[in-house]
């Protein structure tokens, strides 16, 4: 069996200057269709987890890979008319702002934490607008990479900026991939984890497409942790009593959780790694103007009156605690993981 890993070139990884990544060991087990893990010290009542209400996954059996695309009630918040925010990727443009930038931020790092050899056949699940599907072409020299996405929106941008020889995007299901078993060598999902309705179920189709001894990975923001990019500005947001929406698989986005879906799966050889990455804005009304984007911040805000909207603005600058006169950084914790089909 053609082998599919490369030696690991340590020093290069961490040379990378802003991004750190370390990587504990995990374990094998067995046993797929269990619940999945969440992280210690994760409060789950929707009134106070992370100050934002959660959906109830026990209402909805399907297996749709995102967030609802459907509105999701919200009421109560101060400065928010009666009304629905849903965390929507139909905005390409504004995705790739925001997200995009910052998976171009971490992919690197997590592509050479895998050290993956070339020629390989990639899955990209979850791709969004194909920021990191054109990392794998860039940098791992893949025989081909297939990206699928729901979002049509997202799919179009890809095929419109990052169609590449080799490379197809398609909208599609994570929950319900339309591939035959063994169709890849590697399947990843990039920020993507905490979007699914169920990530065991996603879990089990990356494994289901791979060959044996295929590598499943992915890579997700410590959302338990705040190591999400958005969070000063979500701590800006409740400080100021301001309610929006949370991916309905937050808790399975920490390093123990992830590393236990893997095993659950039935993977073997399972690490993680944690990489941390900043960003630099050349002023704080650009950090400002590109955290209003996120696709879980973008429909609140808009809602909002002015007074509240000024006073999130005011927190915000205050939560990011360094001189705000010139450029300022964010910083964000990715967790990735990875294991080997048998």
């Amino acid at each position: 069996m053609r082998p599919l890993l490369s030696r690991p070139n340590v020093g290069a990884l961490l040379s990378l200057g802003r991004a750190r990544p370390a990587w504990p060991q995990g374990e094998r087990g067995a046993g797929a269709g269990v619940r999945a893990p969440s992280c210690p010290g994760m409060v789950r009542s929707p009134a106070v987890s992370r100050g934002l209400p959660v959906p109830d996954p026990s209402r909805d059996s399907g297996l749709r890979p995102l967030v609802s695309r459907h509105p999701v009630a919200l009421g109560g918040g101060r400065g928010l008319s009666q009304g629905v925010s849903p965390i929507s990727f139909r905005d390409a443009e504004a995705y790739e702002r925001m997200t995009g930038a910052w998976s171009r931020l971490v992919g690197p790092s997590f592509l050479d934490w895998l050290a993956l050899l070339p020629g390989l056949r990639w899955l990209d699940a979850g791709c969004g607008n194909g920021a990191f599907t054109a990392l794998v072409v860039d940098r791992c020299a893949p025989a081909g990479v297939e990206g699928v996405d729901p979002e049509p929106a997202q799919i179009a941008h890809a095929q419109r900026h990052r169609q590449r020889p080799g490379v197809r995007f398609a909208v599609g299901d994570a929950g319900a991939l339309a591939y035959p078993p063994g169709s890849f060598d590697v399947a990843v999902m990039a920020l993507v984890l905490a979007f699914l309705r169920d990530p065991a179920q996603g879990v089990a189709e990356l494994v289901r497409v791979l060959r044996p001894g295929g590598v499943a990975c992915a890579y997700s923001w410590d959302l338990p942790g705040g190591g999400s990019p958005l969070a000063p500005l979500g701590l800006a947001m409740r400080q100021s009593g301001v309610l929006g929406p949370s991916a309905p698989s937050e808790s399975v986005s920490c390093e123990k959780a992830m590393r236990q879906l893997w095993i659950d799966a039935g993977l073997g050889h399972v690490r993680t790694c944690r990489i941390t990455v900043q960003r630099r804005f050349d002023s704080f009304e650009q950090a400002w103007e590109t955290s209003r984007l996120g696709a879980s911040t973008a429909a609140v805000l808009s809602r909002l009156d002015p007074s509240t909207l000024t006073e999130v603005k005011a927190r915000f600058r205050a939560n990011l605690r360094q001189d705000t006169r010139g450029p300022v950084s964010l910083t964000a914790h990715a967790i990735g993981v990875r294991g080997r089909t048998s």
